[in-house]
């Protein structure tokens, strides 16, 4: 009797040392590296998330099941299994202009895939959000806005001329020589009522010599009319008032400047003997 009981004592102390053995030797065994731990549990790496497709970044409906490029030769982008639950796209807007919306895919005026925008995103109203990725590929620099000028330099063709309204041409009305040229060159500054040259005609000489014979004849009529006919000639007022002073016949007429400027054109150099017309 008292050999059974000590049997089944010494049955019962193994088996409840066995019991509370088990996990210290586990752990020891873990520890040395002998064996793995229980089953699921993690070895201290996350495990990385499943893709469940890879979509182009400028058109979220551009989807593949394996890596790639879109049409637009941009590297595809991979969609997790976290991410499964997209948001909801409100609309589509243009990447350039925020006014610019659509209820679906397609292009902005100016040619560029419009851009989604989620419901997600909030904001303030009429501001677009772009992804990292989006905007990575796009090339968007971000920098602070500074009040200055904006200076830009065109290099181009053009061609210099003058002002034709400003333009003046001095003709003589009659055949003749120039006798003296005050200006000399193409170029020379003059001013208004500045003296240009002098001109030698019959047509001047024998005009005021019938304006001289209808002074002496006191009669009105004719000298109206044979001061009309210096006038018509292009005699100037300077000189038929010297012509009245006077009472005798120049040889040569005075042509002024009768605007400021500078000459463009010199036909006439001077004692050039040739007729000069209208």
């Amino acid at each position: 009797m008292n050999k059974l009981l000590s049997g089944f004592i010494l049955i019962n102390i193994g088996l409840v040392g066995g019991y509370f053995a088990q996990p210290f030797l586990q752990s020891q065994l873990q520890t040395a590296g002998l064996i793995s731990g229980q089953a699921g549990m993690s070895d201290g790496a996350p495990s990385e998330p499943k893709i469940l497709y890879w979509v182009a970044p400028m058109d979220a409906n551009y989807r593949r099941d394996k890596p790639g490029q879109s049409p637009m030769g941009m590297d595809l982008v991979p969609v997790y299994e976290k991410e499964k639950s997209e948001p909801k796209i409100l609309y589509w807007v243009a990447p350039m202009d925020a006014n610019y919306r659509r209820d679906k895919p397609g292009q902005s005026p100016m040619g560029m895939d419009l851009v989604p925008v989620y419901e997600d995103e909030g904001g303030e109203d009429g501001v677009v959000k772009i992804s990292p990725v989006v905007q990575n590929n796009l090339g968007v620099r971000v920098d602070i806005v500074k009040k200055g000028i904006l200076n830009r330099e065109i290099n181009t063709v053009g061609y210099i001329s003058f002002d034709e309204e400003k333009l003046f041409h001095l003709h003589t009305r009659v055949e003749g020589w120039v006798e003296k040229l005050v200006v000399k060159a193409t170029g020379d500054v003059v001013k208004k009522g500045q003296k240009l040259f002098e001109l030698y005609s019959p047509a001047l000489v024998n005009a005021q010599e019938e304006y001289l014979t209808a002074l002496r004849s006191k009669n009105r009529v004719l000298i109206n009319a044979s001061k009309d006919r210096l006038t018509a000639l292009g005699v100037g007022k300077w000189s038929i008032s010297q012509l009245d002073k006077t009472r005798k016949v120049r040889q040569r007429i005075d042509y002024f400047s009768k605007n400021d400027g500078f000459i463009e054109n010199l036909k006439i150099p001077e004692n050039f003997k040739t007729l000069i017309f209208r």
